[in-house]
């Protein structure tokens, strides 16, 4: 029985569209290497596409999606937009090149070039919570799951 009701929450949710303020970034989700290269680029992780609804006034977050694409160019970037968020939409993003295709998808896009990740975390707050906290649940299940030392 838990199983059909997760599936049709599951089924529900898959046809909702975020509408209104979205906050829009991307993160890298995987083992946590010591060497080689962090954030965009960093190999064999799985890029997710992250969007925070916000309320009318853009200061508290209201829904989420977080959708896995295999590369993170615009053409995945436009399925993504086009399929989690309503046409007319207000999207804040950093200045990664990539989202400027959100322009096409008839959504209003507000971007701002950040040079910093701790700037990052002011413009975008909310997508970056929620980046943080898969995070922190993603290493304290790995931690749970190894053998003591």
């Amino acid at each position: 029985m838990a199983h059909k009701i997760r599936k049709a929450l599951a089924d529900r949710d898959s046809q909702y569209k975020l509408a209104g303020i979205i906050e829009m970034d991307d993160a890298y989700f995987g083992e946590r290497q010591v060497s080689g290269k962090r954030g965009r680029g960093a190999e064999k992780k799985t890029k997710v596409i992250v969007s925070v609804k916000l309320d009318d006034w853009g200061e508290n977050p209201l829904f989420a999606n977080m959708s896995v694409v295999e590369l993170l160019d615009k053409e995945h970037v436009a399925e993504v937009a086009t399929s989690k968020i309503e046409a007319g939409s207000t999207v804040k993003t950093d200045g990664f090149r990539s989202y400027n295709v959100l322009t096409e998808q008839a959504l209003i896009h507000q971007k701002k070039i950040v040079h910093s990740p701790e700037n990052a975390s002011k413009y975008l707050p909310w997508v970056h919570i929620l980046i943080s906290n898969c995070k922190a649940c993603y290493v304290a299940r790995i931690m749970a799951s190894a053998p003591n030392i």
